[in-house]
């Protein structure tokens, strides 16, 4: 196996573990779910996450990947900084009415957020291990 190959498995394997343990840690009768709308903008706002939605937003578009090292670099900045502020801005004006109104729809679109990383992790093992023809 290759070097780039075991270091994907090794990023699927942690990446696996550390969704498991949440809904490890959990008890019995409560069940594991995505993180409310309210909860993830305050861990933007802490900047927790805020690299991974940076990676995930900016990996496949054309227009960021055409730019050059140094432009990619200060536009990461500026995101970086602006994104929990934003969301700190959110959390400060935007009526706990409207985050309740917003949740249940937050919440479908993170359940089929989670459905296509599952199914891109499964995708991934399965590449990994079915030999190239």
């Amino acid at each position: 196996m290759g070097k780039v190959l075991r270091v994907l498995v090794l990023v699927t394997v942690i990446v696996l573990v550390l969704l498991a343990v949440p809904a490890l840690a959990a008890p019995a009768d409560v069940e594991a779910e995505a993180p409310g709308l309210v909860q993830v903008l305050k861990m933007l706002a802490q900047g927790i996450g805020v690299g991974a939605v940076i990676a995930f937003g900016f990996e496949k578009v054309k227009w960021f990947q055409a730019m050059g090292a140094e432009t990619k670099w200060w536009t990461i900045l500026g995101v970086s900084l602006v994104l929990p502020i934003l969301a700190e801005i959110a959390l400060q004006f935007v009526p706990a009415a409207t985050w309740a109104l917003l949740e249940p729809y937050w919440m479908a679109i993170a359940s089929g957020f989670l459905a296509w990383a599952g199914s891109q992790t499964v995708h991934l093992v399965h590449r990994l291990l079915t030999p190239l023809s």
